[in-house]
């Protein structure tokens, strides 16, 4: 059994959009090969974000300073973001749609 067998099975039937089904398998696929579930993959996600959030708020604390927190956060995780994804055979676009 596949890691992604059950999220096929229960919930791939009910996106309507035959190109988001199609997209979605594809992405299913890419994550089966390196052993990882979808699920496990989102909160990698929230994860690295987390990440980057605590790394933009470390340098900008204050309320003051949100317009250089909200930069540097996403500045941060525009940077580093590819990197998480090509350690899962993906793309940028893939694991977005």
């Amino acid at each position: 059994m596949l890691p992604n067998d059950e999220y096929r099975k229960n919930i791939l039937p009910y996106i309507q959009i035959k190109n988001n089904q199609a997209r979605l398998k594809n992405l299913l696929t890419k994550l089966d090969s390196h052993d990882i579930s979808f699920c496990e993959y989102v909160k990698l996600e929230y994860k690295f974000d987390d990440s980057c959030y605590a790394v933009a708020k470390n340098k900008y604390p204050s309320p003051e300073m949100q317009k250089s927190f909200t930069n540097y956060h996403n500045s941060t995780f525009d940077k580093n973001h590819p990197k998480l994804v090509a350690k899962y055979g993906l793309t940028e676009k893939k694991p977005t749609f």
